[in-house]
């Protein structure tokens, strides 16, 4: 029996995400994160934009996306969102480690790196899908699981 993955979202052809008058756009001055809005589906697309690195997150890229994911779940066009990492290579390598190596036992605890995040994506109310084509490493398998706690999980492991 064989199955069919759907295709990832194509990004091109989407609308800018629509962020009210006086509210700066979380991804003001980024190239490391894409949204898009697919008006026909009623669906936002995010794409981490960081292959250079495997789309590690940064402490930036996470604070950001939690900020992101407050602006997309004001906007009553979107009904759902996809989570995924540049197409090729990989979803996430996790958490930037070069920015663990300056870090000092407690400004590791006051950043909370994941935990922010993972708390953006327990208070989005709209259904929130990972997309993972690649590698999903260390803290980017935990962002795929968060994102999508409830979702029938299809994990294909392929050996070098």
């Amino acid at each position: 029996m064989s199955s069919s993955v759907p295709a990832l979202p194509d990004f091109e052809g989407l609308q800018p995400l629509p962020v009210p008058a006086g509210e700066e756009h979380a991804l003001a001055g980024t190239d490391d994160i894409r949204v898009g809005i697919d008006s026909a589906q009623a669906i936002a697309i995010i794409q981490l934009t960081r292959p250079a690195k495997r789309n590690a997150l940064s402490h930036d890229m996470m604070t950001r996306l939690a900020a992101l994911l407050g602006q997309i779940d004001r906007v009553d066009a979107v009904r759902a969102v996809v989570l995924m990492g540049t197409r090729k290579g990989a979803f996430s390598a996790g958490a930037d480690i070069s920015q663990l190596t300056n870090l000092t036992t407690n400004s590791a605890h006051e950043r909370k790196f994941l935990s922010n995040l993972n708390g953006g994506f327990e208070e989005f109310s709209k259904p929130l899908i990972a997309a993972v084509e690649g590698l999903a490493l260390g803290g980017g398998f935990e962002v795929a699981l968060a994102v999508s706690p409830t979702a029938t999980l299809t994990i294909h492991i392929y050996e070098a």
